[in-house]
């Protein structure tokens, strides 16, 4: 499938590519089967499905989508099997998207275009569980469910608090809160109805029936839609192990608790989180609902073979949702993320250069007062773990976020003096911290190992260029 051994993984990752403004394939393949959507429809509805549309175009050409064909021809064989050995399920062009989206998610956008989350990906264990999360998307396509929305929100014509959220995301206003997004613009409603997503659950599990896909990995699905924050590996005070040196101790202090009511929700703060799969109802009723259907089927649908993943596969979803967190500008969803890996892989050059990145980042944004942009300080929802991190970022002084960062990357156990963009890294963090003799020393070093200026060996372009080196 994705062909990275676990053995490349201990050294480095290159984050996959992502498609773009020049993707007209892509792009001509969606105008396509938008256009089947107007006919017969009302002037609310075309401008409701148009500004979808643009905002789905737009998320195309920001690089918000993944460009992989066996991952994308993995997801579509999943899809494949379903349709094929369902013959009520019309055969047409249904295209699938990969979003660089950290949450535990997926959507249907209507006439045969599914969005699949990486978070999904990485947390998933069984192709069973992508087969209930594919059929429940299916369902609500076939269902009609998404138009039916639409011209409801159309016949309402829109309360003004909706249009106007439709109108920044259009606009892209409200970037980083691409969870939103997904649930005002794909579902055109605040929520989906209960008798909706009944229909599409009862649908999914009728149409696994026939496949060979085990039904009963429906109930897991649940369980991993329900704790989305949960970590994928044992998380502890010890994570935090790697930033500490003898020049510069880890304080346990930037662990402490901060104030309770920062973990109460919000309500001033626009960020809803990834619902638009997992609260509409809860969890246990959809459990309790699709138990009572199956005892009802007395046994007629296929129970199945389960279709376990690879592990390697799932390494690699684990290391693109860090990747993606860092695109959502989510920096301690990011470090929660790179924590468990680099634990896994303590000496992965892409982990280290990560990690160096969002203290630089966030080192810079206490300075310009802007560190909220990228650290919520609302932790509703959040696991423990996941607020332990939080809180973490949150008890740092500028000052110390700029130590920590310089020590993290300067450590021996971290240092790879064969990668430019870590003695970039190093260079950027001694020049913000006022380090310029050892700016300098670094600068000449690059200059003499690789032949080029160190301000040439930026973030992007240095993984791109080491990720086409490597290809070839």
């Amino acid at each position: 499938m994705l062909k990275v051994s676990v053995a490349q993984l201990q050294q480095n990752y290159y984050p996959l590519k992502a498609y773009s403004s020049s993707s007209e394939v892509l792009l001509s393949i969606l105008q396509a089967q938008f256009n089947q959507e107007f006919a017969q429809k009302s002037q609310e509805v075309k401008k409701i499905i148009s500004k979808r549309e643009d905002y789905l175009i737009n998320q195309v050409k920001r690089s918000a989508f993944i460009q992989n064909d066996s991952l994308e021809e993995y997801i579509a064989s999943v899809i494949k099997n379903i349709v094929n050995t369902n013959p009520s399920i019309p055969r047409r062009i249904r295209t699938i998207l990969i979003t660089k989206n950290p949450i535990v998610n997926a959507a249907c956008f209507g006439k045969g275009i599914y969005i699949v989350n990486i978070g999904l990906l990485a947390r998933i264990t069984t192709e069973d569980q992508l087969a209930f999360t594919l059929a429940h998307e299916i369902a609500h396509d076939e269902l009609n469910h998404i138009i039916k929305k639409i011209e409801e929100e159309a016949e309402i014509k829109m309360a003004n608090r909706t249009k106007e959220q439709i109108k920044k995301i259009v606009t892209g206003k409200i970037e980083l809160e691409d969870i939103e997004d997904y649930r005002k613009v794909i579902y055109g409603i605040s929520r989906y109805s209960r008798e909706m997503e009944m229909q599409a659950d009862s649908m999914a599990i009728a149409l696994l029936g026939n496949t060979h896909y085990d039904k009963n990995d429906a109930f897991s699905m649940f369980d991993i839609l329900d704790l989305p924050f949960t970590p994928n590996y044992p998380f502890d005070e010890d994570v935090f192990i790697p930033f500490h040196t003898e020049r510069f101790p880890f304080q346990l202090d930037w662990l402490n608790e901060r104030p309770s009511v920062l973990s109460r929700k919000n309500e001033g703060n626009f960020m809803i989180w990834g619902d638009s799969i997992r609260s509409h109802p809860t969890m246990e009723l959809r459990k309790e609902k699709l138990s009572n259907l199956i005892r009802a089927q007395d046994g007629t649908i296929n129970t199945g073979r389960r279709t376990l993943y690879s592990a390697n596969f799932t390494d690699k979803m684990e290391f693109e949702t860090v990747e993606s967190c860092y695109f959502q500008k989510r920096y301690d969803w990011c470090l929660f993320h790179a924590l468990q890996l680099l634990r896994r892989y303590p000496k992965n050059q892409y982990l280290v250069a990560m990690i160096g990145r969002i203290f630089i980042d966030l080192y810079k944004a206490k300075n310009e007062n802007v560190f909220q942009t990228y650290v919520s300080l609302y932790t509703i929802n959040y696991s423990p773990e996941l607020r332990l991190v939080n809180n973490f970022l949150f008890n740092l002084s500028t000052k110390e976020l700029g130590e920590l960062c310089y020590y993290f990357i300067t450590n021996e156990n971290h240092f790879n003096t064969g990668n430019p963009y870590h003695c970039y890294l190093i260079w950027e963090i001694s020049e913000q911290t006022y380090r310029f003799g050892e700016a300098k020393k670094i600068s000449s070093y690059c200059k003499k190992q690789f032949n080029r200026s160190i301000q040439e060996f930026a973030y992007n372009d240095t993984r791109i260029e080491l990720g086409k080196r490597r290809r070839k």
